[in-house]
């Protein structure tokens, strides 16, 4: 067992990782970075909750947009506002 910050130039097999959403202060995209990409051949994160650990890293929650669905959200919000 390591901590994220300590396995940093090593790699491993498989790595798991547990991330909190709530804890903003240690939690962040590049960290989490770091922990997964330590793996040859397999990741694993564990979380409190995949909607707010998604937020908390500032990345989208995985669904695909399309280019039409983007422009017609921006025509929406120029219309509202």
């Amino acid at each position: 067992m390591r901590t994220t910050h300590s396995s940093q130039g090593a790699t491993c097999d498989h790595v798991m990782a547990h991330l909190e959403s709530f804890r903003a202060n240690t939690v962040d995209a590049a960290s989490s970075y770091v922990a997964i990409s330590r793996a040859r051949e397999g990741a694993a994160i564990y979380t409190d909750s995949r909607a707010k650990l998604t937020e908390a890293l500032g990345l989208r929650d995985g669904a695909q947009v399309g280019a039409i669905d983007e422009t017609m959200g921006r025509e929406k919000r120029a219309a509202l506002g």
